[in-house]
């Protein structure tokens, strides 16, 4: 690490909870009320919009319900095998970020394997994705049937004031609290999707640290214009 970057102060203890999320009030009840899911869910959403909180907040609740179950990057998929080597007897299969095995054959295929296992041993299937079930880059028919045969939970990004409740939230997750004059301050001269929020939450966490100051509405304006500078 050279001297200019800073570590920032991210908050990764707090478990994420269902209760904590902003918007998309249906998704979270649907997901909240895992003994009511099909067979099969398919959650997605592009970048930002908050797949990986709410696939956290699925697995804190089934740990708490003591329910059998299992969760799993789609990485460690790639073994079209890999269902000879799941354990017994589980109800529930989490599998994260699915869209990177998209266009690839064999993961395709282990991935197609999955569901066909979890739908003969009665086990819930739940993925998260950042494409679509309908997408083109799905190449094997077969699978893209699957994908489009359950549940379908489509995550809308934030914007406005539900995306500034958003930030806030996570500056003050993390140690930073943030006065309404900057709240106010970004609400009227920024973007305020959540995606651009949150790579401004990014830079303006790692500027509070390095400098060692709460933050203002100046110190926002500075890392702004450094940002702009920089550009």
């Amino acid at each position: 690490m050279n001297q200019s970057q800073v570590p920032l102060p991210l908050n990764n203890k707090d478990p994420f909870l269902f209760g904590d999320f902003i918007g998309n009030e249906e998704v979270v009840d649907a997901l909240s009320r895992f003994e009511q899911l099909p067979q099969f869910t398919y959650l997605w959403g592009v970048e930002y919009s908050g797949k990986s909180h709410l696939m956290s907040a699925l697995n804190g609740l089934l740990e708490s319900a003591e329910v059998n179950f299992l969760i799993l990057d789609a990485n460690m998929i790639a073994d079209e095998h890999l269902v000879n080597h799941l354990p017994a007897q589980i109800k529930f299969l989490l599998i994260n970020d699915i869209d990177t095995v998209a266009s690839d054959s064999v993961g395709e295929v282990a991935l197609f394997n999955l569901y066909n296992y979890c739908l003969a041993h009665h086990c819930k299937l739940v993925v998260s994705s950042s494409i679509s079930p309908r997408s083109d880059q799905w190449m094997l028919p077969d699978l893209q049937s699957r994908l489009n045969s359950g549940l379908v939970l489509s995550l809308e990004m934030l914007k406005g004031d539900q995306a500034l409740k958003c930030i806030e939230h996570q500056f003050a997750m993390n140690g930073i609290p943030l006065e309404s004059a900057v709240v106010k301050y970004l609400k009227t001269t920024q973007n305020t999707s959540y995606s651009y929020l949150y790579q401004l939450f990014m830079r303006l966490s790692a500027e509070t640290l390095k400098l060692k100051k709460k933050l203002t509405v100046p110190l926002v304006k500075k890392a702004l214009q450094d940002y702009q500078d920089s550009m």
